[in-house]
């Protein structure tokens, strides 16, 4: 099953739209296997720090958040096709996070 937030991250991932993408964080309810086929369908990768640092800086201007730098080590790892951005995915039962790299 393809969710919108999964066709989302593939459209981005495929370079085919949202090229100006910073974040999408959305609170929900998200059952386990939601997060399972979320984290299955888009064959993501552990955090290895090499790739991309811990911490995530978000742009003040678009979220409003009263921490600006969030840890991101327990996400995982998503590439944009031919060696483009890196994106992460943070999910928990209340909320899910997609952050893309600069």
């Amino acid at each position: 099953m393809y969710s919108p937030l999964i066709k989302m991250i593939r459209k981005w991932q495929k370079k085919e739209g949202l090229h100006n993408l910073h974040a999408v964080v959305i609170h929900t309810f998200a059952s386990d296997d939601f997060i399972d086929e979320l984290l299955d369908e888009l064959n993501v990768l552990d955090w290895d720090g090499i790739r991309r640092p811990k911490m995530f800086n978000y742009d003040p201007r678009i979220i409003n958040n009263s921490k600006s730098m969030i840890d991101f080590s327990d996400a995982y790892d998503i590439q944009q096709e031919d060696g483009g951005k890196w994106g992460s995915i943070i999910a928990a039962k209340n909320q899910i996070a997609f952050v893309v790299w600069d």
